[in-house]
Formats: C-alpha cells, structure tokens, sequence
C-alpha cells in the first residue's frame, strides 16, 4: 500500500475498517516512510539531469501537497480522539518541515508555491494549535525568500501579503491559549 493510502487507512472514519487495514503499521513508520518517501524525491530531484524526469519528481512533490490539503489539514480541527490528533499534529508538522526545505533548497513553480500558501492559509484561518506557530512561521518565511521570479508578483500582491497578515493575527492570537509554550514550540 503506498505512503498516501497507509495515512488515508490511518484516517478512516470507521474505526474498524482503520485497523483492519493498518494493524501492522505504528504511527512513528507511516511517518518516517512519508519522510523517507519525500526526502529521496528531493535528492533525485536536486540530481535528476533531464527535465522530464525533474518535472515528474516536481509533480510527486506537488501531489504530496496537494493530498496535505484536501486530505491532511480539513481533519485537524474535526479530530475526536487523541491518537488521530496526535497523529494529525505530527503528520503536519513533518509536512510543514519538509515544504519548508524544499522551498529553500530547489527552485520551484509557483502553481507549486501556491499549493504552499494554501496549506499555510488553511492552518491559519483555522482554530489551529499553537504548536504550529514555529513550523508555520519557517514555511512561510521560506515561501517569501522562493518568490524571487517575474512570474510570483502576483502571486505575492493576491495571495501573501494578506496571508502574512492572517498569520500574525493568527499567531498573536494562538500565544494567548493555554497550551503555548514558548520553550516547547522552538523545539520544532
């Protein structure tokens, strides 16, 4: 079962159908699998010598993006139960983590650079955990360092200019909760 599938089983609404088809898989190895899976495109992708393998490499890592979108994130503020939130927490954070140095290391598209805007907007316009704080803060500070192309103008004029300002209101507003820590949160 791909890397994708193991997390979408993780996340099935029927617990019974969720370990049926994950039993013999823990939380810590769909994450390093997910890891591995994104860290090896990233070093074939910094290698690849033909744009068409290039371009298939950017489209798995823009795929990976696309599922923490419409899949990963909309679970996050829904989760029931710990494990799932857990889980959920851990998942984007890697994810945020490894967005965040594929930005800074490779040039990319701006369809690419606008998937990650959305993950941070959706994490910022949600009633998102205040152990985010430091992951978004990095991606985002990494997104503004990859817009550097002719092309990315209006990509900064529409979408992050008024996200960095959702993201400080957001920030600003997640400091106050009961479960911030500001020792815990520069661990990330």
């Amino acid at each position: 079962m791909a890397v994708n599938g193991v997390i979408e089983a993780m996340l099935d609404k029927d617990p019974v159908k969720c370990l049926e088809r994950t039993e013999h898989v823990d939380t810590k190895g769909v994450l390093t699998a997910f890891e591995f899976r994104h860290a090896l495109s990233m070093i074939i992708l910094a290698s690849a010598k033909d744009s068409e393998t290039r371009c298939r490499l950017e489209g798995m890592v823009e795929s990976d993006a696309t599922y923490f979108l419409e899949k990963v994130i909309p679970r996050l503020p829904i989760a029931t139960d710990i494990f799932e939130w857990n889980f959920l927490v851990e998942l984007c954070q890697l994810i945020l983590r490894m967005l965040s140095f594929h930005l800074s290391s490779n040039s990319h598209s701006t369809h690419y650079k606008k998937v990650v805007a959305d993950r941070i907007a959706m994490l910022t316009t949600k009633n998102t955990s205040s152990v985010f704080i430091v992951p978004v803060l990095k991606a985002l500070k990494d997104l503004c360092r990859a817009l550097d192309e002719v092309e990315d103008e209006k990509l900064v004029e529409k979408m992050v200019v008024p996200l960095m300002r959702s993201c400080l209101i957001w920030m600003s507003e997640r400091v106050e909760d009961d479960d911030f820590h500001i020792k815990v949160s520069l661990l990330f």
